[in-house]
């Protein structure tokens, strides 16, 4: 071996040791960061993101039997304490908005690490809620470093730091007797054209969200988990296309859809009284119609125990009396 070999050689291998001294110390920074900007609780002033969604962790270890989890759609249209008044189903509907469907899968692997449900309703209409090329692959990088270091997405909280932020302690508290479900009586009437006309083409499913699809149905595999896929009705985000392509995919992989945007016998949603918004998402009236529905599908599909009587969910029976109260003063 010649000088300049060696010389090669040894420049090599003190790049590599820099770097890889660089990327120890980062990896240092940034977990110890990660721990610090985490928040420690789940409230709204803890800075959390979405704090009605992930009042998810305030629920009893592995007390929940069914979890949803989309978009604005499902949180809109499903309401838990519904589920739990007529059967006795204790659930959480994880919804957000905007949500993508690799947000939904770190979202849902974080959440089965304290729960072990035995349904996982999915909500499909964001596997279509795409924006560029380059700016999905932006979204989509940035939730795979905040799923392994929070200080991504909580690197503002240094504003509202406590002493507390720096034991590492966690403990969450927010009690949502909504159990995720976002209420309002607010009617805007759809008066738009009938939207699922018969189609035969599909609509292609982008790589980035059937990969995470994909991941989904892995993760509720090895769990032991059953997997049902809703579309809630959404006159302005659906279609027929969309229809065929999760129904094609979900026959492709044998699990359940219940595409709600077909008119069944047992529900159907007036566009004049149970919109919020024009015929994007559901109000109170219309969630009632979509939840009593479902409620029905997973007692009759599912063997779910109804735990009304059960001393360990006493507290479930206290937050049908709050969520019945609020919903009565706000009628009032």
């Amino acid at each position: 071996m010649n000088f300049n070999q060696r010389t090669l050689l040894k420049s090599g291998f003190l790049f590599l040791l820099k770097m890889a001294v660089f990327l120890g110390i980062a990896l240092v920074l940034l977990t110890g960061a990660s721990q610090v900007l985490k928040p420690k609780d789940n409230t709204p002033a803890s800075g959390i993101k979405e704090p009605e969604t992930r009042a998810i962790y305030t629920e009893r270890k592995n007390s929940l039997d069914v979890i949803a989890i989309g978009n604005s759609d499902i949180y809109a249209a499903y309401t838990p304490m519904q589920l739990w008044k007529d059967y006795g189903l204790a659930s959480y509907v994880c919804g957000e908005p905007g949500q993508r469907v690799y947000e939904a899968y770190y979202l849902l692997k974080s959440v089965l690490e304290h729960q072990s449900p035995r349904v996982v309703v999915y909500e499909t209409d964001e596997i279509f809620q795409n924006a560029s090329p380059a700016k999905e692959r932006e979204k989509l990088i940035f939730a795979g470093l905040a799923d392994k270091f929070p200080v991504f997405q909580y690197h503002n909280r240094w504003k509202m730091l406590k002493p507390e932020d720096f034991t590492g302690k966690v403990k969450y508290t927010f009690d949502n007797f909504w159990k995720g479900f976002r209420y309002t009586d607010r009617v805007d009437a759809y008066l738009g054209k009938r939207y699922m006309r018969r189609r035969k083409r599909i609509t292609t499913m982008d790589p980035i969200p059937r990969y995470y699809l994909d991941k989904i149905v892995a993760l509720c595999r090895e769990k032991g988990i059953e997997l049902l896929f809703v579309e809630v009705p959404s006159a302005n985000s659906w279609n027929y296309k969309r229809h065929r392509t999760v129904a094609q995919y979900a026959k492709e992989n044998e699990i359940p859809f219940l595409d709600l945007n077909k008119p069944g016998k047992e529900y159907q949603v007036d566009w004049i009284s149970d919109t919020r918004d024009k015929g994007d998402h559901m109000n109170y009236n219309g969630a009632r119609k979509i939840t009593a529905y479902l409620g029905k599908y997973l007692k009759e599909n599912y063997t779910l125990p109804d735990r009304r009587e059960d001393p360990a969910y006493a507290d479930w029976n206290a937050d049908l009396q709050k969520y019945e109260k609020a919903i009565q003063s706000v009628g009032l």
